[in-house]
């Protein structure tokens, strides 16, 4: 994708968004583009049933959920659906659609015999990242790296801005809509066009453990797993777990383990919840797996703690 990013971006992207109207434009409200319908979890795409025998379909791969950071969807090519905020629409070449922070969504197939491709761009705590996903019926749902651009401050400034305008909409809010994110769009083209599709490995590996804790810290009370998590970040679960530790110091469970006893320490001392429910709370359903767990981080016994807390 790198080589070709350039163009999609000044050939496909900057016109759609030059040309947004609300009919193009996919909100999780009622203020742009009419849903087909409502989401239900699991259904299928048209075109089919169930998935064919190894079949990878988007829907199956990322889970239906929000994320910590503001996101950004362009068609390209093709049509494919987004499932947001409990509703379904269709993207067709030319849309858009703008993913506040932790709304639920995911990419779908509008229909199995129909390919499409998606450019998406995040914004992260400290860098603007782009990515495209296409699916086609020969080669199946892909996911590509685009570029990782470090947040100079104006373009996700604008970026934000066009976010804040969809969800307020003020006066002549499409117009500044529009405004802010050719603005953003043709900044990040200059920046990639000047300095490449990304030259600060380092930059790119702390952004996408920062993006993580983010996550960690927002859903530790889930069912969390080492894919999930790194899906949040579009690395292979290999590949983030060695990076998580290099830049963290830590393995990823022993961050997320460390997130969730900072939790129940604060439910042990400051309510009187059952040491049980206070180990569902935090995302452990095992009570005895949560008791051994916070004797080995604190050194302690959760009831002791709890004790020693209401001394104080």
């Amino acid at each position: 994708m790198p080589d070709t990013l350039i163009s999609i971006l000044r050939e496909k992207v900057l016109p759609a968004a030059e040309a947004l109207t609300p009919e193009r434009l996919v909100l999780a409200h009622e203020a742009g583009k009419k849903p087909l319908g409502a989401y239900v979890p699991g259904d299928a795409p048209q075109g089919g049933t169930d998935a064919e025998e190894g079949e990878d379909l988007p829907g199956m791969l990322y889970p239906y959920q929000g994320h910590a950071t503001l996101e950004i969807v362009f068609a390209v090519q093709g049509r494919a659906e987004l499932a947001l905020a409990g509703r379904r629409y269709a993207l067709a070449e030319g849309d858009a659609g703008i993913i506040l922070p932790h709304v639920p969504h995911l990419e779908r197939i509008r229909n199995r015999n129909q390919g499409y491709h998606l450019l998406w761009l995040r914004v992260a705590p400290d860098h603007l990242s782009l990515h495209s996903s296409s699916y086609s019926r020969g080669t199946r749902f892909q996911l590509v790296r685009g570029a990782s651009i470090p947040r100079s401050g104006a373009i996700g400034r604008c970026f934000e801005s066009a976010a804040e305008e969809s969800a307020t909409r003020g006066p002549l809010w499409l117009q500044l809509v529009r405004a802010r994110m050719v603005e953003g769009l043709a900044l990040a083209i200059r920046h990639i066009e000047t300095h490449g599709p990304g030259r600060n490995p380092d930059q790119s590996r702390q952004g996408s453990v920062d993006v993580a804790k983010a996550f960690i810290q927002s859903h530790f009370s889930q069912d969390l797993s080492l894919e999930l998590i790194a899906s949040e970040v579009f690395l292979s679960p290999n590949y983030f777990s060695s990076l998580f530790t290099q830049v963290a110091g830590k393995t990823v469970i022993e961050y997320l383990h460390e997130v969730r006893i900072d939790e129940a320490k604060r439910l042990l001392a400051e309510t009187d919840l059952p040491i049980r429910q206070v180990a569902r709370r935090v995302g452990i359903p095992s009570p005895s797996y949560f008791c051994r767990l916070f004797r080995r981080t604190t050194g302690r016994a959760a009831k002791d703690f709890r004790q020693q807390a209401l001394k104080r």
